[in-house]
């Protein structure tokens, strides 16, 4: 699990959240514009009987319309923090273990007297760079085929575990 969204497949990891954020926009657009063509008989009845109910969380007592709403508003502020996470990451050269071992690294220079800096940041559009590559900005969100620039920093790719004893277990 830790090496699901890897160096080479970071790009596509963070533009597939930038579609699914504009999606998540899109839908909400579309059904908040909607909302005021709810029929007003079933506005009624949808006031009516939430103020009978004691549950404000009670299924029955929303419209489709408000449920679609409510289910496009909690995917997108879910997936927007989770985007702005990883484009904070981006824009410091990080990964999420690198932000916690640098966050330990800081504190431990800040108790020293000392100041911490990454050692991979390279400043912003650098850091954008070595994830996207070396395309022009309006081409950044658009998929690829091109390889990522190479590491800054040496990694060995390591090698796949062996999985034949996996067909050997009874199910």
């Amino acid at each position: 699990m830790m090496t699901c969204v890897g160096f080479f497949n970071y790009r596509y990891f963070v533009s597939f959240l930038v579609f699914l954020q504009m999606g998540c926009l899109y839908c909400l657009t579309l059904i908040f514009w909607n909302m005021d063509r709810i029929d007003p008989v079933e506005r009624n009845f949808i006031l009516l009987t939430s103020s009978l109910q004691s549950s404000i969380l009670d299924i029955s007592a929303l419209s489709p319309t408000t449920y679609c709403f409510t289910l496009a508003l909690a995917a997108s502020i879910s997936s927007g923090v989770l985007l702005l996470w990883h484009m904070y990451l981006c824009l410091t050269a990080q990964t999420t273990v690198d932000f916690y071992v640098n966050l330990r690294n800081r504190s431990d220079a800040r108790s020293s007297g000392q100041v911490f800096k990454n050692p991979f940041d390279e400043g912003w559009r650098k850091n954008v760079r070595r994830i996207v590559g070396y395309v022009p900005w309006y081409k950044i969100i658009f998929p690829s085929l091109h390889k990522p620039p190479e590491p800054k920093y040496p990694f060995e790719l390591t090698q796949r575990p062996d999985t034949s004893q996996l067909s050997q277990l009874d199910v």
